[in-house]
């Protein structure tokens, strides 16, 4: 992608995620314009940050510290490495605490902006928020048809590569793992 596709993709990026958190249209970073952009970019590039990832994870840092949102609370150092530090603890996380923070998530998201997330479907439907393909179909129960339709194949890749997390949620979530292998495909490990 050259630069000026960057800058266009961290400008779709911040706006979808504010359309998503506040269900307005932003009135500041708008357009590939904003000097903040530059500075995102630039951030994401040096340390080989995927630029929609980025700002997606800033959103969901940034929680009740303010209102509104601008390109510029991202445009600094001291948030790509709160954003590395973040991806780092993920990683070492376990396969029941990666299920579990998920699902404090969703209840968080639905506590703090019950206007836009009245249901658990209306989090996990929305591209913008911080759920892996797999939590989003396998969660709920019963097995969510609209769900499956948009995550089903991401969710079965995704697990496909985790057999840890398919052993857990076989324990946890029995049917639904049943529902996603009858419907794509069998892992082989039972």
């Amino acid at each position: 992608m050259d630069y000026q596709g960057m800058l266009q993709a961290a400008c779709n990026a911040y706006c979808n995620m504010y359309l998503n958190k506040y269900n307005m249209y932003p009135t500041v970073g708008k357009d590939t314009s904003h000097k903040a952009y530059k500075i995102i970019v630039q951030l994401c590039l040096d340390n080989q940050v995927e630029i929609n990832d980025y700002i997606s994870a800033c959103f969901n840092m940034i929680e009740k510290e303010r209102r509104y949102i601008t390109p510029g609370d991202f445009a600094t150092f001291s948030f790509i490495k709160r954003y590395k530090e973040r991806n780092k603890a993920a990683d070492t996380i376990t396969t029941e605490e990666q299920y579990d923070v998920q699902y404090k998530d969703i209840l968080r998201m639905m506590e703090l902006n019950p206007k836009l997330y009245p249901t658990e479907e209306s989090v996990l439907i929305n591209i913008g928020t911080p759920f892996s393909p797999w939590f989003r179909v396998l969660y709920p129960d019963p097995f969510n048809e609209k769900l499956f339709k948009y995550y089903g194949q991401l969710a079965w890749k995704e697990l496909q590569l985790d057999k840890a997390m398919r052993i857990y949620l076989r324990k946890i979530k029995a049917q639904q793992m049943m529902e996603l292998e009858s419907r794509i495909g069998f892992f082989g490990d039972i």
